[in-house]
């Protein structure tokens, strides 16, 4: 909240829970299709892979913001 300029916190709050929403529709169907066509252990390969990214990516984000606080 702290980041969003003055006014337009709400903006920032219904991004963020448009993004939560849509994670949860897409996720569950991209899951299910995975396994479908896959199996449940490519399922756990693919979210394992895409977990790591989501990590890395997090770390990179926290660096940028430490840099700019100091």
């Amino acid at each position: 909240m702290s980041r969003a300029p003055r006014g337009h916190e709400g903006r920032y709050m219904a991004l963020y829970t448009m993004t939560f929403s849509l994670a949860h529709i897409v996720s569950s169907k991209t899951g299910m299709e995975i396994i479908e066509v896959k199996g449940y252990n490519f399922n756990w390969l693919v979210m394992g892979l895409i977990a790591m990214a989501t990590v890395a990516i997090l770390v990179y984000l926290h660096r940028m913001v430490v840099k700019e606080n100091r």
